[in-house]
């Protein structure tokens, strides 16, 4: 597996893992949304690349069937596709500084 294959996979593993973080931890937090932000620059600083940013919205598409089959979430409402876009929007905001904090301190993206 190639450099940018595997920036790839754990991009999409820490951004998925930090949003089951944030829902374990932070949920009932009213602030916790801003904790989405952080998840995607964690992200964004792996993947390197903003035109990785597909990654977000993979993150999130992959957060809400784990989070409601770990118990994390229980009932999503009835507008969560709403919120759900909302926050893959959110994330792929953080992905993108994430990619250009990494592109600025990191060298060149691989």
């Amino acid at each position: 597996m190639g450099t940018g294959r595997m920036r790839v996979v754990v991009s999409l593993v820490v951004g998925v893992g930090s949003l089951l973080l944030v829902a374990a931890f932070a949920s009932d937090v009213a602030w916790s949304w801003l904790l989405w932000i952080g998840a995607g620059l964690a992200a964004g600083m792996i993947a390197r690349r903003p035109r990785r940013v597909w990654i977000a919205f993979l993150s999130v598409a992959v957060f809400y069937p784990l989070a409601m089959g770990l118990g994390l979430v229980r009932d999503l409402g009835p507008f969560w596709e709403f919120a759900a876009l909302f926050g893959a929007v959110i994330v792929s905001g953080g992905f993108l500084l994430g990619t250009a904090v990494s592109r600025r301190f990191g060298g060149t993206p691989a």
